[in-house]
């Protein structure tokens, strides 16, 4: 127990302010750990009962304010640290992805391109992560500013599918891009979010497909009123082993992980999916998913984008 100043009945403390709240203070960090421990302030009163002086004791319970400050600002450091890290991690693996591509440029001897091509394979996979990292700040904050430029639509998609490839082969599993309609060549949106969704897609549909086909599919919808603003949406489809129809209620919810991903990725922490579905949504899209188990998953996004004119691009 604690015991904060006690007050006589004219409002006067009997001890100094300043040394109890500093009692206070250290009897708080010597209970924190302590899961059973509860803190009372405590005070007097005067009251004239039957023409005799009595005083009242009276307990004030302060446990679950003092519990939800500490847990305000342990999520607050928190969420410092994870932006600091993350911003830090970002500058030398952008300088490992630079150094990368030099190498590439100088060598012509295919064991080494191969080798230098799997570094930067996992560079960008790291890279996409500590993006999740860096929005999963900017989300809670409620700052997230969607950096929109006009892009190589195919290209782009083709980098991320290039990076994911090699892992894929080593499991036997065929990658395809099939575009639905017809596709403009560029378009403006947020260009490294659009990765950022895509490859959290195939990395998934990788990791939950022991053998068979993943298909990337691209389509996009223009306005009827406005030609040239559209609704683009990518669908990864796999042939893995599929989700429950109760499972998939759970997938986008933040830090929830399912039976069959805490044995394939003990150490994952079940936010991707949800930072995917804030992203989309940021976006002016959404995303969905259509899974049969034992039949493969469906996963897709949409993003609003821009169909640029030539003087734009």
């Amino acid at each position: 127990m604690i015991k904060a100043p006690s007050v006589d009945g004219e409002g006067r403390q009997d001890n100094d302010e300043g040394s109890s709240r500093q009692n206070l203070r250290r009897s708080e960090r010597q209970h924190e750990e302590d899961v059973n421990f509860f803190i009372l302030q405590t005070s007097t009163r005067k009251l004239i009962f039957n023409d005799k002086e009595c005083r009242i004791l009276i307990l004030k319970d302060l446990t679950s304010v003092f519990r939800f400050k500490k847990a305000s600002q342990l999520g607050q450091n928190m969420k410092m640290l994870t932006t600091t890290v993350s911003h830090e991690m970002r500058l030398p693996l952008e300088s490992v992805l630079t150094m990368c591509k030099i190498l590439l440029s100088w060598t012509r001897d295919k064991r080494m391109i191969e080798l230098v091509n799997s570094i930067l394979s996992a560079n960008k996979i790291i890279l996409c992560r500590v993006g999740d990292l860096l929005d999963l700040s900017t989300l809670d904050k409620g700052s997230f500013i969607p950096n929109l430029k006009v892009f190589d639509l195919p290209q782009s998609i083709e980098e991320i599918v290039s990076i994911n490839n090699q892992q894929a082969l080593f499991k036997d599993i065929r990658v395809t891009v099939l575009q639905q309609g017809q596709i403009p060549n560029y378009i403006r949106t947020d260009h490294g979010r659009m990765q950022q969704i895509l490859m959290n897609y195939m990395g998934n549909g990788i990791k939950f497909t022991s053998k068979g086909t993943i298909e990337v599919l691209v389509s996009l919808k223009r306005d009827r009123l406005m030609p040239n603003i559209a609704l683009l949406k990518i669908e990864v489809r796999d042939s893995g082993c599929g989700i429950s129809e109760s499972d998939q209620k759970k997938l986008f919810t933040p830090f929830t992980m399912l039976s069959a991903n805490k044995q394939l990725n003990p150490n994952g922490t079940g936010m991707g999916l949800s930072i995917c579905k804030q992203i989309a949504e940021r976006m002016g899209g959404s995303t969905w998913v259509n899974s049969y188990e034992d039949l493969g998953s469906t996963f897709g996004f949409s993003f609003k984008c821009e169909i640029p004119d030539n003087r734009q691009i």
